[in-house]
């Protein structure tokens, strides 16, 4: 399912915004 690679990738971005 492409739909949970998305969603890890965003998921990774915004862990990634978050941090800073």
């Amino acid at each position: 399912d492409r739909t949970e690679d998305g969603v890890a990738a965003a998921e990774q971005k915004r862990r990634k915004d978050d941090d800073r």
